[in-house]
């Protein structure tokens, strides 16, 4: 009887250690998750068999069946940079709305997503331009990192690249606009040159 109460009490001391090491590695996670730094958020896919199943369709889907798919994930963790970066209100909106965020314009950036989760990629990464809950546009890198081969969950990252992408056509602009001037002074000294070249060529006679 005394053995047995002291594997009992052995047992529920090892179960308390276990749940305190559990308590312990979510508070941590929950630091590193609200202070990456980054718009980050947990997703999971329900319907993860159901593209597996037909990941021979999604290279030429079309962008509503892509996006009633990219509809079903849901969206169970964010973070404070996430919800400022698609003005969302609070996680609860976001989770709710996440599936308007897709941009269904952005046809190639969601085949590829589509397509990688399918196959069942460990981490992918791309560029496309989403839609904010208020109806605003922004350009944005995402990673999608799996948690394990036995989830249906991804850790998502989102990085703003709106000012790099205006800068990007400012800059365009500007090299538009000089290799416009380049070539109009090109047409100009040339037209002056065969001027002072006929010119020439009238005086000697």
């Amino acid at each position: 009887a005394i053995a047995n109460a002291l594997r009992k009490q052995e047992s529920r001391r090892n179960n308390q250690r276990i749940q305190l090491h559990l308590a312990t590695q979510e508070a941590r996670y929950q630091e590193i998750f609200n202070n990456a730094g980054v718009a980050i958020c947990h997703i999971d896919i329900p319907n993860l068999a159901h593209i597996l199943d037909h990941r021979d369709r999604w290279r030429k889907a079309k962008a509503e069946d892509i996006t009633r798919q990219l509809a079903c994930i849901v969206a169970r963790e964010t973070n404070a940079e996430l919800l400022k970066l698609f003005e969302a209100e609070s996680a609860d909106q976001f989770a709710a709305d996440f599936s308007a965020v897709w941009n269904p314009e952005e046809l190639a950036a969601l085949r590829f997503a589509i397509r990688q989760i399918s196959r069942g990629a460990e981490s992918f990464e791309d560029k496309a331009l989403f839609k904010t809950l208020l109806g605003g546009s922004v350009y944005l890198h995402f990673k999608f990192n799996k948690i394990d081969t036995e989830s249906s969950g991804y850790i998502v990252t989102f990085t703003d690249l709106t000012e790099v992408q205006r800068s990007e056509k400012r800059l365009n602009h500007v090299i538009a606009e000089m290799e416009d001037t380049v070539t109009s002074r090109t047409k100009e000294l040339k037209l002056a040159n065969d001027q002072l070249q006929h010119q020439a060529s009238e005086r000697e006679r």
